[in-house]
């Protein structure tokens, strides 16, 4: 590709419109909050949302922190979503989890927990799920037009926070 600077480009092109695209949800991803309120992400969630997302029991180990770690940080707070995907669990299992959960957060929270119960295939596609991660945190943060302008899996830590806060949505 020396000799062809526009096929370079066009190489260029396709790699970054594969990567926006990875980053784009399906035309909507439904939630319901702790609050009963059904939801589409990302249409109906705030620009610069930060979505604290968990697929397994195991990963409550990390969303917990993150989430705390959050709701302490006065600019991403407001901001931030638990996204708990039960579509696995046994439907008695999961009121039961969502009882806990409502239980456990304080009643001003509970618009910013959402459970997921169907369509997990395609949560776990658009914040790029890794089977060997499946108890682990997935942070995603969105752009003015739904996409996800930050992502990543694991613990919090000081500088992936102000990474999330940072990023260029």
């Amino acid at each position: 590709m020396r000799g062809f600077p526009s096929a370079r480009i066009a190489v260029w092109a396709v790699l970054l419109l594969g990567f926006t695209a990875a980053a784009a949800p399906p035309a909507e991803l439904p939630a319901r909050t702790l609050a009963d309120a059904d939801i589409a992400v990302p249409e109906d969630l705030p620009a610069g949302a930060l979505l604290i997302v968990g697929f397994s029991r195991g990963s409550n180990a990390q969303t917990e922190p993150w989430r705390k770690r959050v709701d302490a940080d006065a600019e991403l707070a407001p901001l931030a979503y638990s996204v708990l995907v039960l579509e696995g669990a046994p439907r008695w299992v999961r009121g039961l989890i969502v009882r806990g959960v409502r239980r456990a957060v304080p009643d001003d929270q509970h618009d910013s927990v959402l459970v997921v119960t169907q369509d997990g295939d395609a949560w776990r596609a658009w914040v790029g799920f890794e089977p060997e991660s499946q108890d682990a945190a997935y942070v995603v943060r969105l752009d003015g037009l739904g996409g996800i302008c930050f992502r990543h899996v694991g613990t919090v830590s000081e500088e992936v926070l102000l990474a999330s806060r940072d990023a260029p949505c």
